[in-house]
C-alpha cells in the first residue's frame, strides 16, 4: 500500500482536476461497528445538517462546503474493532497492559463475553491488528490526497468515536507536510487524549458511557442524555449540536484564510492586455498547472473558470467569468472578473520610471490649491502639462482617475480632507506620505520707532539631512544691526550669520545665503520674506521683539519649493 501511495504523490495532476484552492472538502470519519452503509448514513446526516444551519442555500457557500465525503474506518467484527481500537491506544501511549481490560469492557459497552474473548485473543492478534490498522491509514490517506490535497482543496474531518484515532494517525502521517496547515479535525465522543491536528476542536457528553471510563480521554464538555451514538446522542441532542456549528463557523474561515499554495514562477507581458503568469506549487512537486493563469490578483487563490475562456486564474473569491467588455469599462482595463468583491481586473500598468528622467520646467499658481507643473521627459522630450506636484523629484505617472502626478512610486488617488490633515495641506496622495501644501503669509506690525522692521525667515539645514528648520531674523534700521538670536549655535553648529550687523537689501541678503551654500556649512538657507511690521503672527500665536525664535521643520519638498518660489533656484541648486 506504501508503494501504491508513493506512486500516487508522483502523479502529475493534469489541468483537468480542476484545483480550486477555494474550496473546502468536509468528512465524516466513523467508529467502531459501523456498515458501509451505517457509517453512510451517519455521513448523509451530517451533510444534510451542514446544508441546512452552514451553507444555508448560498450557491457559492454549496460550491464550497456542500459535499460531505466518507472517510471509512473498516468494519471486520465486533472483538476486532475493539481490539484495534486498544491498539490505537497503546501505540499513541495513552494505554498499557494494565489498562487493557478497563478499555476493552468500555469500548463494548460492559459486554464481559465480548471483553473476555478479546482478552484471549490480544497476544495472538495483535500484529495482526497493526498491519490491517495501517492498510486503513493508508487507505484514507489515498482518499484524503487523491480527492482533496492533489487539487488543492482544503479538508475538514469530523470524525466519531474510533474514527477520532484513525483522524490523528492520518495527520500525522500527511504528506507533504505542509499539507497539515490545510487540515482541520472536529473530534466527536473522542477517546484520544488529544486532538493532533493544529485547527481542531472536540465535542464529549459529560455523559458519553464508553468514552468517559477510557483512561487519559479528553473530559466531557457539553450536557445532555447518555449516549454515544454519532446521531442520536450528538446530532439530535441540542448542546452537542449546537457546539458542533459553532466549531464549524470557526474552523472554516480559519481554513479560508489560509495562504495559496501556489506561488508565480514567471510572468509574461506584465501591464499589458495578454498579461499572464506561470505557476508552481509551493511545496509539492508532483502537481502541476502547466496552462498559463490570468492573474487578477497573484497573492490570491488559483482556481478554474469556465466562461468563456475555461481557464484558470487567480483572483478574490467568488469568480464566475471573465469579461473584456462591460458597461463603465476604464480605458486601460482589459479584464474583469465577475462575481468576486470588489471587482477585479486586469490592466494596463504604467512603470514608474527612473525618476532623473523627469524635470519640472514650469509652475502655475505655486503653493495655492491650483499648484500645478509642467513635466518634461528628458528621454522623449515629450511634456505634461496640469501635473500635480506631491514630489519634484518623483516620478511621472498617471493615476487611475486620470490626473498627473510627480510623486513616488505606488500613489493610488487624491483626496482633499484626510486624517491627521494639516491647516496648510490641500491635497494628498493616497499610499504615499505626500502633499500638496501652500505657504500662509505671516502678519506684522509695526514695532517701535520711525523706520520700518525688516523681517526674514530662513531655512537652514546641515547637508547630511533633509529635515529643515525655520528661523527668524530682523533688521531695525533704528538699532543698526541684526538681532538672529537661534542663529549663534544649534546642536553645536556656528552659524555663518554670527558677527553680521548691517543687512540692508534683498540682494544681500541673496548673497548672503549663496555664500552660505557655497562654503557648505549647510544645506539649504534662503529668505523667505520682507515684511514691514512689528509682531508675528502665527497659528502657535504671537511673539514680541525678544522671543521671536520659534523653530519648525520642513520637508525636502517644501524647501525645494521655497526655493522656487523665491526665484533664486540659479546658482543654488536645491538638489
Amino acid at each position: 500500500m506504501n508503494k501504491i501511495i508513493l506512486l500516487l504523490l508522483i502523479t502529475t495532476v493534469s489541468l483537468f482536476a480542476q484545483i480550486d484552492e477555494y474550496k473546502t472538502d468536509i468528512y465524516f470519519g466513523n467508529g467502531v461497528w459501523n456498515s458501509p452503509e451505517a457509517a453512510r448514513l451517519s455521513r448523509d446526516a451530517l451533510e444534510n445538517r451542514i446544508k441546512m444551519d452552514i451553507i444555508k442555500g448560498d450557491e457559492k457557500l454549496e460550491k464550497k462546503y456542500g459535499k460531505v465525503y466518507l472517510s471509512y474506518n473498516w468494519e471486520r467484527g465486533a472483538m476486532a474493532d475493539v481490539l484495534e481500537t486498544y491498539y490505537q491506544l497503546k501505540e499513541a501511549g495513552q494505554v498499557n497492559n494494565l489498562d487493557f481490560f478497563t478499555v476493552i469492557y468500555a469500548l463494548t459497552g460492559g459486554n464481559l463475553i465480548l471483553s473476555a474473548k478479546a482478552t484471549g485473543a490480544l497476544m495472538v492478534s495483535m500484529p495482526f491488528y497493526a498491519d490491517v490498522e495501517q492498510a486503513n491509514v493508508d487507505e484514507m490517506l489515498e482518499k484524503y490526497y487523491d480527492t482533496s490535497f492533489s487539487k488543492s482543496h482544503r479538508v475538514l474531518l469530523i470524525s466519531h468515536s474510533q474514527g477520532n484515532l484513525f483522524a490523528n494517525r492520518v495527520y500525522n502521517s500527511i504528506t507533504p507536510k505542509e499539507y497539515q496547515e490545510y487540515f482541520a479535525n472536529i473530534q466527536v465522543a473522542t477517546p484520544a487524549e488529544k486532538v493532533n491536528a493544529t485547527n481542531n476542536s472536540y465535542i464529549t457528553l459529560f455523559g458519553d458511557p464508553v468514552i468517559n471510563p477510557i483512561p487519559g480521554s479528553l473530559p466531557g464538555n457539553v450536557t445532555g442524555d447518555m449516549g454515544h451514538e454519532f446521531i442520536s446522542a450528538y446530532l439530535e441532542q441540542e448542546e452537542p449540536y449546537n457546539k458542533l456549528i459553532a466549531d464549524l463557523n470557526i474552523l472554516l474561515p480559519i481554513l479560508d484564510k489560509t495562504i495559496s499554495q501556489w506561488q508565480t514562477k514567471e510572468e509574461l507581458n506584465y501591464g499589458t492586455k495578454d498579461y499572464r503568469i506561470k505557476v508552481e506549487h509551493r511545496f509539492d512537486p508532483s502537481v502541476t498547472v502547466d496552462t498559463e493563469v490570468y492573474p487578477f490578483d497573484p497573492a490570491k487563490k488559483l482556481y478554474f473558470v469556465e466562461n468563456p475562456y475555461n481557464t484558470y486564474v487567480k483572483g478574490g473569491y467568488g469568480g464566475t467569468q471573465i469579461l473584456d467588455f462591460w458597461e463603465g469599462q476604464k480605458e486601460n482595463q482589459f479584464y474583469k472578473l465577475e462575481g468576486t468583491n470588489p471587482v477585479e481586473y486586469i490592466e494596463e500598468v504604467i512603470e514608474c520610471k527612473d525618476p532623473s528622467l523627469f524635470e519640472v520646467i514650469f509652475h502655475q499658481n505655486i503653493n495655492t490649491k491650483d499648484w500645478r507643473v509642467t513635466v518634461k521627459n528628458n528621454e522623449t522630450n515629450e511634456t505634461v502639462e496640469g501635473v500635480y506636484p506631491f514630489n519634484l523629484e518623483g516620478s511621472l505617472y498617471q493615476l487611475e482617475s486620470g490626473e498627473w502626478v510627480i510623486a513616488s512610486c505606488d500613489g493610488k488617488s487624491i483626496v482633499d480632507s484626510w486624517e491627521g490633515q494639516k491647516e496648510h495641506e490641500v491635497y494628498k496622495l493616497i499610499e504615499t506620505n505626500e502633499t500638496i501644501f501652500t505657504l500662509k503669509d505671516f502678519v506684522f506690525k509695526k514695532y517701535a520707532g520711525t523706520r520700518p522692521l525688516l523681517v526674514y525667515r530662513y531655512i537652514v539645514a546641515p547637508k547630511s539631512t533633509y529635515d529643515s528648520m525655520i528661523y527668524w531674523t530682523w533688521y531695525s534700521y533704528d538699532l543698526g544691526h541684526v538681532y538672529s538670536p537661534r542663529f549663534d549655535t544649534h546642536r553645536g553648529q556656528i552659524s555663518y550669520l554670527e558677527g553680521l550687523t548691517i543687512l540692508q537689501s534683498r540682494n544681500n541678503i541673496l548673497g548672503l545665503v549663496k555664500s552660505i551654500y557655497e562654503n557648505g556649512r549647510y544645506y539649504h538657507s534662503m529668505i523667505i520674506e520682507e515684511l514691514s511690521e512689528e509682531v508675528a503672527w502665527d497659528r502657535d500665536g504671537i511673539y514680541p521683539h525678544s522671543s521671536i525664535t520659534t523653530t519648525t521643520p520642513l520637508s525636502r519638498n517644501e524647501v525645494i519649493a521655497l526655493f522656487v518660489r523665491l526665484g533664486i533656484n540659479n546658482g543654488i541648486d536645491p538638489h
